[in-house]
């Protein structure tokens, strides 16, 4: 069992350094921010590193990077 521990954690941890540096820190942000909102606002919140990674050439690298069927080139731009 602590093997198969250690397995799923490698995975998750290489996943998240594979993803894109704008996207993990939005999603860090929101996570804190809402701890302690109601549900609703939480989804309706505006997250200041949410709209930066939206407006991003991180968020167009992605999608193309996927319908090339290739690995992304983080910029964090």
């Amino acid at each position: 069992m602590a093997d198969q521990l250690d397995r799923c954690v490698e995975e998750w941890t290489n996943d998240l350094v594979r993803s894109a540096p704008l996207a993990v820190r939005a999603i860090k942000e929101a996570t804190l921010a809402s701890l302690d909102m109601p549900f609703e606002e939480a989804f309706t919140a505006r997250y200041t590193w949410e709209e930066k990674r939206r407006d991003s050439d991180d968020a167009v690298e992605g999608p193309r990077a996927f319908a090339e069927k290739r690995d992304p080139v983080w910029s964090g731009r």
